[in-house]
């Protein structure tokens, strides 16, 4: 009887194990390019969100910047920044909670803004 309800028991441990690994899968988000996620076009009008987390971390080299907002997330955007025009850094800012993070690399996937 102990030997049934520990074999049991192991069998439970794993289904929930694999139901656990499955869950922690790719998002839909994780699954799409980044021109999906970020779609087209780039805007370059003035965000107060952005400029704000911009400052608050201290992120340099974003005398103009565009961006593209999240297909998934309100307050995610892809920003490209530039001092010359013509040399870009990207980056993923949230302005909701002023969080910046990169620079990422677009991979050649996203044109530059003025392409």
């Amino acid at each position: 009887m102990i030997r049934l309800k520990a074999a049991f028991s192991i069998v439970i441990l794993l289904f929930v194990f694999s139901f656990l690994i499955s869950a922690c899968g790719e998002s839909e988000s994780e699954k799409l390019s980044l021109s999906e996620k970020y779609p087209s076009p780039w805007v370059d009008r003035t965000h107060t969100g952005i400029i704000k987390a911009l400052i608050k971390t201290h992120t340099t080299g974003c005398g103009e910047f565009y961006f593209r907002k999240s297909s998934f997330s309100e307050h995610e955007y892809l920003v490209a920044c530039t001092r010359d025009g013509e040399t870009w850094k990207y980056y993923l800012v949230w302005d909701g909670t002023q969080k910046v993070y990169g620079p990422v690399s677009l991979e050649g996937e996203i044109p530059d803004p003025k392409l």
